[in-house]
Formats: structure tokens, sequence, C-alpha cells
């Protein structure tokens, strides 16, 4: 969302349940599934690993022409002889802008997410508000996501948020021709309809948790998913 400066710092917000979570994660639990390295994100993302919880689907913006996000899954996992019922969505919420899915690793934190969700949604002062995307994202040291600007239709309408959850000061963000870089614990609405960019010039791994928050949808409801 544009939403007229380059980013607002929305300040510190209470992590401490979602950092103790983060230090749990291992490499097989960050390599474990790389769906949205190969089937969601633009080329520029692939040098980061994430775990994804949300995510949205456009039936027309995808290049596929799938109208179900369950589709795209299926034909990734059945590629990779993977068992498609393990990463099949197992909730979806229909908005006026399209579906939203939950993947299966929602169901182990949300207990976690949902107090983060809920400090981010009230600094943001929406009335009502649906997460259009959710996810823990690692950047390896000495890489750098190259400039760009998000283009999938729900990046008009959502605060793009970033939460730091790891000390980074030698993480380096640009938007536009605007450098800063983040505080651990704090919450960014990240104007990601400028061009942006970040680069990880430290030693360790930038660990943020990224969420879209659609304020205010003209409609939401819940809706069935596919099974495999």
């Amino acid at each position: 969302m544009d939403i007229g400066v380059p980013y607002r710092d929305l300040g510190a917000i209470d992590v401490s349940g979602l950092t103790a979570l983060v230090e749990e994660l291992d490499d097989a639990a960050w390599n474990r599934n790389t769906f949205r390295q190969e089937a969601l994100a633009a080329k520029n993302h692939e040098a980061s690993r994430a775990i994804v919880y949300w995510h949205e689907w456009d039936i027309q913006a995808n290049s596929l022409g799938f109208p179900y996000m369950e589709q795209l899954v299926a034909r990734w996992a059945r590629a990779k002889g993977l068992p498609i019922a393990s990463y099949m969505p197992v909730e979806a919420i229909v908005t006026d802008m399209g579906r939203v899915y939950a993947f299966p690793d929602w169901l182990g934190v949300r207990d976690v997410m949902m107090p983060v969700i809920e400090q981010v949604v009230d600094r943001l002062g929406c009335g009502r508000a649906v997460v259009t995307r959710l996810a823990l994202v690692s950047l390896s040291p000495k890489v750098k996501i190259t400039p760009h600007v998000d283009g999938q239709p729900m990046a008009t309408k959502a605060h793009r948020i970033h939460i730091a959850l790891t000390d980074s000061p030698k993480v380096v963000y640009r938007i536009g021709s605007r450098d800063f870089t983040m505080k651990r614990g704090h919450a960014y609405d990240f104007n990601n309809r400028r061009k942006h960019s970040v680069e990880n010039r430290g030693d360790n791994d930038r660990i943020n948790l990224f969420l879209d928050v659609y304020p205010n949808p003209a409609f939401s409801m819940h809706a069935d998913v596919m099974s495999a």
C-alpha cells in the first residue's frame, strides 16, 4: 500500500513468544517447505527462505489461470514427488479481493501469532482487518533482494508490515532513495508501492515476520478448502 511516506515505525510490540518460537527453528524447519520460493515468490525473492502461514490468491493475477490455490499446491507437490495432502491449505477466507489461504504450519503457531497480529492491527487503527499474507522470512548473510515494486493486486490495498525479530544493524533497507535499518521488536509499515530493496551486509541471518493487513474489506467470510 502507498502510505505516502517510505515507511512508518509503529513502535515496539511484544514479540517474546514469537522470538522464542524462532529460536527453536533449525535448518530442517526452514528448508522443509520451499513452496513460496518455487511457486509463489517473484524471482528476486528466491534468495530468501520462508515459512508461509497465510497467502492470498488472485484468480486473474496468477499466470497459470488456476481458480484455487489448492490446484497450485497439488501441481507443485506432484512435480516434486511430495505427499500433496501434507501441503494443502487448511483454512480459507473469501474477501472482495479474492481468497486467502492458511497453510498447515499455521495450526502449530496460531496461539503465538495471534497476539502479535492483534497488536499490529491495533497500531494501524483498523476497524476490521484480514491478514492476507503472513510468513517468517530469513535472509542469509551477504545476500541482497534487488530493487522492485510489489505488483500483486493486494499490494494496492494492504499494509505491508515487517517486524524485526533479530538484531540486524547491518541489514540495510532502501525505499526510493531512503536507507534505514530496523530495530528488533519494532513493527514497520512498509511502502511496497515504491521501489525497494534490502541487503544483509552482516554475518548472521536476518529474520523478520512479515504480514499484509487488508483494512476494512468490503466483505470477508470463511470458506471450505478443497481436499487433496
